[in-house]
């Protein structure tokens, strides 16, 4: 008895000590940097890392909100540089993710403080227009946010490999519940940013693995990377979004390619939550 009694000891702090590893309770501080051909624009004190394609075009704006949270847009340009010739592209890195700069506190990262500060992007770079809004995987957690305040300004939304409008959360793999993130912070940083190439990851949802070198986790910071941060709980958007006029895409790969949290069935989750939709598997 004594001996079971010490091993559950053993494992509860075990447990309490790694779940304050990953989740710290400060982001890592770092500048905004000025690279990839990037500008940056200051919104509500955070420097944000923009790159704008195809300025001089009259197309429907285009802004891409990437996945993660934490790593940089640039792994997104190949796959929309195209949409370009036609239209305006841009590229943002959110507050405290990438290239754009980070503050310690928790609370700068609530959702809805991401939809302001994507609203506030919009209105510097094409105010009194009509825009489009693509979202990468956990970024749609902004997009839902955004959608709530500021739908009027959307023409279209397009949902890339994205959750579903209520939260659903993929068990942490057993490979990531063994390992134990370094105490420091900064060793902690790159600890994750290492972390989510590898097949526990991201790694298991390329096709091409070649193609994961595009994936430049550099900048991550450790508690970016947890889509359900301190600041935020778990969300529930169910029916909010029945009365949207835009139109709505949603795309989905191959479930063995895709997480629990982006499979197929999270994509027909997404369709079924706006009237004017069309998926594409």
């Amino acid at each position: 008895i004594l001996i079971i009694a010490a091993l559950i000891i053993a494992v509860i702090i075990y447990v309490a000590i790694y779940m304050k590893r990953f989740m710290p309770s400060k982001v890592t501080e770092h500048p905004a940097v000025r690279t990839d051909g990037g500008t940056l624009i200051t919104i509500d004190g955070f420097d944000i890392w923009t790159k704008v394609l195809g300025a001089d075009k009259n197309g429907i704006p285009l802004y891409v909100i990437p996945g993660g949270m934490g790593m940089k847009s640039k792994y997104m340009e190949d796959y929309m540089i195209s949409i370009s010739e036609n239209s305006p592209v841009i590229f943002y890195d959110p507050r405290g993710c990438g290239r754009s700069s980070a503050r310690s506190s928790p609370s700068n990262y609530t959702w809805a403080a991401f939809a302001d500060e994507l609203y506030k992007l919009i209105q510097h770079y094409t105010p009194r227009q009509k825009v489009c809004i693509a979202a990468h995987s956990a970024g749609c957690a902004i997009l839902y946010e955004f959608l709530k305040k500021y739908s009027d300004i959307t023409d279209k939304v397009i949902f890339i490999s994205c959750m579903p409008p209520k939260y659903e959360a993929d068990p942490p793999p057993l490979k990531i519940l063994l390992k134990m993130p370094p105490a420091d912070p900064k060793k902690a940083d790159l600890w994750m940013a290492e972390l989510l190439k590898t097949d526990v990851m991201f790694g298991s949802m390329f096709y091409d693995k070649s193609l994961l070198d595009k994936l430049d986790t550099d900048k991550c910071t450790m508690i970016m990377s947890v889509i359900n941060m301190k600041s935020n709980k778990p969300y529930d958007h169910t029916g909010e979004y029945h009365d949207y006029k835009g139109k709505v895409l949603v795309l989905c790969g191959d479930d063995r390619f895709e997480s629990k949290s982006t499979s197929r069935s999270c994509a027909k989750k997404i369709a079924a939550a706006f009237k004017n939709s069309e998926t594409v598997f």
